[in-house]
């Protein structure tokens, strides 16, 4: 279940990530369990579904995300559903979010402007998620380049404490809800007018 995913990162992935990496089996539950649920939440099998505690190391914030291949199947480009975990580990949001690396590697020190910019344009193009999400960027608490980066790449989110998360049916129904937004937001051409 999604909400056992979350509760269980929520739970151990500050103790964990003082450990290796490598086989590390915590590492491995979360990757397998976090795609699994997520595939078992949405349903759509045209889509991707992906866990990250890091490559090589642990990331600082990891995070859970959904990507229609129409838009990207990665999470350095293009705009995804994902998870994001506080750096504390006392909340957990479900975005609308989007690649920083390819944008950082285009823009430099403009990037964050540049996915400010993107992330009104996003709100702009699915102003329908203002009935379920709060508008703007997030503040995950990371220490990390790439941490703080995300912050600005949020256009809309919803907070959860881990310590109350909502029941599971809760957790689904949002989670449906951002993926039924961020197909919106493709078809109305996502990020277009930024990105070939």
């Amino acid at each position: 279940m999604l909400r056992d995913v979350l509760f269980d990162i929520g739970q151990n992935y500050l103790s964990e990530s003082t450990k290796e990496l490598t086989a590390n089996s915590f590492a491995e539950r979360v990757r397998k369990n976090g795609k699994d649920a997520l595939f078992a939440a949405v349903g759509d099998a045209n889509l991707r579904y992906k866990a990250s505690v890091g490559q090589g190391n642990w990331a600082a914030v990891p995070w859970l995300g959904i990507f229609n291949p129409e838009s990207t199947t990665s999470a350095t480009h293009g705009i995804y559903v994902v998870y994001l975990f506080a750096a504390d580990f006392q909340s957990v949001y479900l975005c609308q979010g989007q690649g920083v690396t390819k944008v950082k590697e285009e823009f430099g020190r403009g990037q964050i402007d540049e996915l400010q910019r993107r992330a009104a344009l996003i709100r702009a193009r699915a102003p329908e998620h203002e009935k379920s999400f709060v508008s703007g960027s997030v503040s995950l608490g990371g220490s990390t380049n790439l941490a703080k980066e995300y912050d600005s790449a949020v256009a809309y989110y919803k907070e959860y404490s881990l310590k109350n998360l909502p029941e599971n049916a809760v957790l689904e129904r949002d989670l449906k809800e951002a993926v039924r937004l961020y197909e919106t937001l493709i078809a109305r051409g996502g990020t277009d007018n930024f990105e070939s």
